[in-house]
């Protein structure tokens, strides 16, 4: 079994402590036999760190991937002090004080006690390691960010006047790769599995129902449950970029269609000003000039190997980030092509 951590007891170096993939372990004889520590309940549990009260011996922490649990007997007994949902890195017992303890969790930053573990709140004011998917302004000073990787502690966050409060209720723990305000200021929510309009009056998320994907079996299904990249909400209709293509709202989301793409299965980015929408997938861009009604593909030069972004301005202009640095869409003499931007912009 793989061993996380070991820690020797202060008052009595012969007693050691082990935690691994399969639990805790101690030995009393300085390392020679080891047992299995059976005060956590279950068999097996992920334990990556231990810490020992530097004034008691006998109170030990034990930071597992369900929780972090705690003993006052040696490790005869344990009892779980924070939800189960926590997932431990790593523990502080302050030396100073003992009462002041530190926890690092997977998802949800730092927490910090003054009452050995009784009672825990988040520590983590200065302090983010979040991945940030999207990112979108409201009127005033507010603004809404999409984050991956944090299930119920992540979601959608609403900063308002410099505070961030958590506004993830029905998203059941789905990442946000695309967060969009329309021009009524409805909020939007695409994420790993659907789309989602936020309900002010409850202040809770809603699926989108009614929307018409037709899979492989030819099956039409009223919940679409795929990954949505990308939104376009500024004018109408709206427009999603989705692991199934192109969905098309012109109710403000209470309905989505399939647009067909020419060979574009999957998109990533889109981008719409008007009636002009642009496309990409990871290989390909389309430029649509009737709001989605007919596909022109720009095809890309050779050394484009994989395109990230799509943009189009209010001119009309397209732009897209790619592997091979910024390109536009440049029209001359009735005929497009795409130019290699530079202007102090990285060549890749």
């Amino acid at each position: 079994s793989d061993v996380f951590s070991i820690i020797l007891a202060h008052s009595t170096p012969s007693t050691v402590f082990a935690s691994a993939c399969s639990g805790i372990y101690k030995s009393d004889n300085g390392g020679h036999l080891f047992h299995k520590v059976q005060g956590i309940p279950g068999t097996a549990r992920r334990t990556r760190v231990l810490q020992q009260d530097p004034k008691d011996a006998q109170t030990v922490y034990a930071g597992t991937t369900e929780g972090l649990w705690k003993t006052v007997d040696g490790g005869a007994h344990f009892r779980r002090i924070t939800p189960a949902d926590f997932i431990l890195n790593d523990v502080l017992v302050d030396p100073r004080n003992s009462s002041h303890v530190l926890i690092a969790t997977d998802r949800s930053g730092i927490f910090s006690s003054d009452d050995a573990g009784a009672t825990f709140k988040p520590s983590n004011d200065g302090f983010s390691e979040r991945q940030i998917a999207s990112i979108v302004a409201g009127p005033g000073d507010n603004l809404y960010v999409g984050v991956l990787n944090d299930k119920e502690f992540g979601g959608v966050f609403h900063s308002h006047a410099g505070i961030w409060t958590q506004m993830s209720d029905g998203l059941a723990g789905r990442d946000v790769f695309a967060v969009g305000l329309s021009g009524h200021g409805q909020l939007v929510a695409g994420t790993s599995r659907g789309i989602f309009l936020f309900d002010a009056k409850v202040q809770t998320w809603l699926q989108c129902r009614n929307v018409l994907t037709t899979p492989a079996d030819g099956t039409d299904r009223p919940i679409f449950e795929g990954r949505v990249w990308s939104l376009a909400l500024a004018d109408s209709p709206w427009y999603a970029a989705t692991d199934a293509g192109l969905l098309r709202s012109d109710d403000e989301g209470a309905s989505w269609k399939v647009v067909p793409i020419d060979k574009a299965d999957s998109l990533s980015s889109l981008s719409a000003h008007g009636q002009v929408v642009a496309a990409a997938s990871l290989s390909g861009v389309w430029l649509s000039s009737d709001s989605a009604q007919h596909w022109t593909r720009l095809d890309l030069p050779a050394e484009v190997t994989r395109v990230y972004s799509v943009t189009v301005t209010t001119s009309g202009d397209v732009w897209a980030s790619t592997r091979a640095g910024a390109m536009h869409w440049v029209q001359k003499a009735g005929k497009g092509a795409w130019e290699h931007v530079l202007g102090g912009l990285p060549i890749r």
